[in-house]
């Protein structure tokens, strides 16, 4: 299948693709760097092969290590133990947590299209919404 064609896919199949990633380009350009955990990535994997292709789920996880500097987490003890600690703090599923802790550790401002995140989270660490969600 030829790559713009498998993207025009991705795009449909995603509707809020165009939006978020116009969010991350105006981050980047505004000359924020880019952290995100490295479950992001299997999030991001596992969202797009709910679409019948797994060369689109696997390009999406490419679009997204491609953006400049993206920081990739790795997954770790300590950050599965702080993940833990936030996900029973604030009452958020365990992948929001992990999200939660690491824009916490080094006092980043998390960006976020969820809507249950901000509403528990937001006193712990700053953080921005987008998609017409609000905090």
């Amino acid at each position: 299948m030829a790559r713009s064609r498998r993207s025009s896919q991705w795009q449909e199949a995603n509707v809020h693709h165009t939006q978020r990633r116009a969010a991350m380009d105006m981050i980047i350009r505004r000359g924020h760097s880019l952290v995100i955990s490295a479950h992001a990535l299997a999030e991001i994997g596992g969202v797009v092969a709910r679409v019948p292709s797994r060369q689109l789920a696997t390009g999406a996880v490419r679009q997204v290590l491609r953006l400049p500097g993206p920081d990739v987490v790795p997954m770790s003890a300590a950050l599965g133990r702080a993940g833990a600690e936030t996900a029973i703090r604030l009452r958020l599923k365990g992948a929001d947590a992990t999200y939660v802790a690491v824009a916490a550790a080094p006092a980043d401002v998390l960006v976020t299209w969820d809507r249950e995140v901000p509403e528990r989270a937001s006193a712990s660490i700053a953080m921005r919404t987008l998609g017409g969600r609000a905090a």
